[in-house]
């Protein structure tokens, strides 16, 4: 019993000697000192340790933040001043452009707005340094605000008062002088509403950029690549980006070319509406009701029962148009389907307007022309020549009189072939517009829209 309450004695002095002498050790630093903060110093070490904590700042975060003080925050660099060795001398911008989302398209208005990256770099010769004297850096972000960077303005943009279009963001710099600058934009257009083929319409819009300038030899911008990036690109649910590509065209307007230079890079965005089944069902209807109606027309002989009939189909369409009209966007073109209306209208006014004359013909009773006759006898199926007499009678005399021959028959003949005629005359005419009306869709395509100038990749610029 004794042995062991010496051995626990023992432990219980052996731990308080090892308390006391870390606290000894401890005791040797102050840890209110600034030296603390110094990275690698033993104090600094020994207030991690103690607190469970470890904080090393490396050579390289150190370098990057003396480098970027050395470099932008100091009395002599002026972000406002051209980055030219040779102010006389233009500074190249290269431009390039990714699309991420189609926010909202209005094809009344004409407009889109678009939510896009968009990529700069150019060479500033202030901003270079030696590798081997910074922890071989060779690339450091830094907040755009702090660099130069040029002013890039949507020449063609609707929101005026959101010129800056252009968030806020970081640049990369590296030690050649190269800048890229990743910035994302909001992009507001107006756009031209193909509605030929409506309700398949087509937007083509274009975003001009430009940077303005009083001196023509200051800023240049040239076009990275021809391609537009679409990585990632969210899918609008009406609209699909059908083509796209990026050029270099010449200011034909004197104002814009005395502000933002001879040439200016172009985007043009080519958007097709997405198929729609409720829409097509809806269009179908007058189709559906002109094909039932010629098929009425042409098998019933009682006039009246055409006239109401033709009556009812141009009430139908003659609203249906009307609709259309507020549907349809306004443009210089007129739609292929309004077309399509409009002339079924034409074709039954003109068989309506036909109905009193062809009453007319059929009350006929005096004797038609053979030729006449057996073709409208031949063309309806019915037998030629075939008459019927009927007798007379005087109630004053009280005589019978010869019967009188009854040509009624030949001329109903001949007013239903009048009529069959009639309906496929104006039937082939209308097929024929309508044909002409939809012949570009058999042109070749505009070669200078190509497919392959949208790339499915990260924005890039080299």
């Amino acid at each position: 019993m004794a042995s062991k309450i010496c051995l626990q004695s023992l432990l219980i002095t052996s731990v308080l000697l090892k308390i006391v002498s870390g606290t000894s050790q401890d005791e040797d630093y102050d840890y209110d000192d600034p030296a603390l903060a110094e990275p690698g110093s033993p104090a600094f070490l020994t207030y991690g340790q103690r607190f469970g904590t470890m904080y090393v700042e490396s050579d390289r975060a150190l370098s990057e933040s003396n480098l970027r003080t050395i470099l932008i925050h100091n009395s002599i660099y002026d972000r406002r001043r051209h980055p030219s060795l040779n102010e006389s001398q233009a500074i190249n911008v290269s431009i390039s452009l990714g699309l991420h989302s189609l926010m909202d398209i209005d094809d009344h208005r004409g407009t889109v707005t678009l939510n896009a990256e968009m990529g700069f770099k150019w060479f500033d010769w202030r901003l270079k340094w030696n590798e081997s004297n910074y922890s071989n850096l060779t690339v450091i972000p830094v907040q755009d605000d702090d660099i130069y960077h040029p002013t890039i303005e949507l020449v063609n943009g609707l929101d005026v008062s959101n010129s800056k279009f252009l968030a806020p963001s970081l640049a990369l710099l590296h030690s050649n002088g190269k800048v890229l600058w990743y910035v994302r934009a909001t992009l507001k257009t107006r756009c031209f509403v193909d509605v030929a083929y409506w309700p398949f319409s087509a937007m083509e819009c274009d975003l001009r950029f430009g940077t303005p300038h009083f001196n023509e030899d200051e800023v240049q911008l040239y076009l990275h690549t021809s391609s537009i990036y679409l990585q990632p690109f969210v899918e609008h649910h009406k609209w699909r980006l059908a083509k796209g590509g990026q050029f270099m065209v010449p200011e034909k307007n004197r104002n814009l070319r005395r502000i933002f230079g001879e040439s200016l890079p172009w985007v043009r965005l080519y958007f097709e509406r997405r198929s729609n089944n409720f829409l097509l069902a809806v269009l179908s209807a007058p189709v559906v009701v002109l094909l039932l109606g010629g098929l009425f027309y042409a098998t019933t002989s009682d006039p009246n029962v055409n006239t109401i009939a033709i009556l009812m189909e141009i009430i139908f369409l003659a609203s249906f148009h009307a609709a259309l009209v507020q549907m349809i966007p306004a443009s210089t073109k007129t739609p292929v389907f309004a077309l399509f209306v409009a002339h079924g209208l034409l074709l039954l006014l003109t068989l309506l307007l036909s109905m009193p004359i062809l009453e007319f013909i059929r009350k006929r009773n005096t004797r038609p022309p053979i030729w006449l006759a057996a073709s409208a006898r031949f063309f309806t199926l019915c037998e030629i020549g075939a008459k019927k007499k009927t007798m007379t009678f005087n109630e004053a005399t009280d005589v019978r009189g010869e019967g009188e021959e009854d040509y009624s028959e030949d001329w109903s003949a001949i007013a239903q072939f009048l009529k069959m005629s009639l309906f496929g005359v104006c039937l082939t005419v209308f097929v024929v517009v309508t044909a002409v009306s939809f012949s570009p869709l058999l042109a070749p395509p505009d070669v200078r829209w190509n497919s392959s100038q949208i790339r499915l990749d990260d924005l890039q610029l080299v």
